[in-house]
């Protein structure tokens, strides 16, 4: 889908830049590959998806919660195996991430993420895997290719965690809904040749959350003084001095703005230093 040479259309950006990650992955990896190896691999992450990934549904109107909150980069345990996150993530630049395909690994206390990312304005894209904790193996991709995975890989990782501590400690604020297909449709499916239906699991804010994401979404007055929106972060207490029980339950420390009137938009560059030991407190 390498549009370089051609030439873009309004209607192709939009077509690409909204469609769902599900979709275009499918659309990704279902491509005839001249190489025999990238054929195997793209059938083998396919049949990963379809046979053992939970398709996860974030409603819109959190989205943008999970965009800009801050958090800590450490491992925890996943709500599933495999998840594929079926919703478009705003990166750097004019890139976005087409969803997050998160999955463990053998390495004990590792994930895998992998996502596509799409230039919206070309629509270029690579899709690629990363660690949570784990710096860059040996790669021998071209060097923009490589400094353009590390530039991503602070927002996958981030938005990560966000989502994965989202559904397994705020309960109070959020219904999680799993639709898995019946084997009788699943056979009907077959007998037609068609894919399999996977596994879908719907996260919705509750009603007294919803008055917060209105109010966090939505565009203020431009004629007062603008308002600084100060980020939001997860607060983990992993220190012994806390009880194990407030070890285990980080408490998330919602993102709001000060002031009144338009946002003053700050910029937030979320790049690990050289010395980032992740994982410690």
């Amino acid at each position: 889908m390498n549009k370089e040479s051609e030439k873009i259309t309004e209607y192709e950006k939009k077509l690409y830049s909204k469609m769902k990650p599900f979709e275009f992955w499918l659309l990704n990896l279902t491509e005839q590959a001249s190489d025999s190896e990238v054929s195997a691999n793209r059938e083998r992450i396919l049949n990963q998806i379809m046979d053992y990934s939970q398709i996860v549904e974030l409603d819109e109107r959190l989205v943008g919660l999970i965009e800009s909150t801050d958090n800590q980069i450490f491992y925890r345990p996943l709500f599933f195996n495999n998840i594929l996150i079926n919703t478009n993530l705003r990166c750097f630049g004019d890139y976005i991430m087409k969803g997050l395909l998160i999955h463990i690994v053998p390495k004990e206390g590792e994930w895998g993420i992998q996502t596509i990312l799409l230039n919206v304005n070309t629509l270029d894209f690579i899709r690629f895997t990363i660690h949570l904790i784990d710096n860059y193996e040996q790669d021998k991709s071209p060097k923009e290719i490589i400094d353009l995975k590390k530039e991503a890989a602070p927002y996958m990782r981030r938005m990560a965690c966000n989502i994965v501590d989202l559904v397994e400690n705020n309960d109070a604020d959020i219904d999680v809904t799993t639709i898995k297909p019946t084997k009788e449709q699943q056979e009907k499916r077959r007998l037609r040749n068609k894919s399999i239906l996977p596994t879908k699991v719907y996260i919705r804010p509750k009603t007294h959350f919803i008055k917060y994401l209105n109010e966090f979404n939505k565009s203020p007055n431009p004629r007062l003084p603008p308002r600084i929106l100060v980020r939001g972060h997860w607060r983990h207490y992993r220190d012994e001095r806390y009880s194990s029980k407030l070890r285990q339950k980080p408490q998330w420390i919602k993102p709001f703005y000060k002031g009144m009137g338009f946002i003053k938009q700050s910029v937030y560059k979320i790049m690990p230093p050289a010395d980032d030991k992740r994982g410690e407190t």
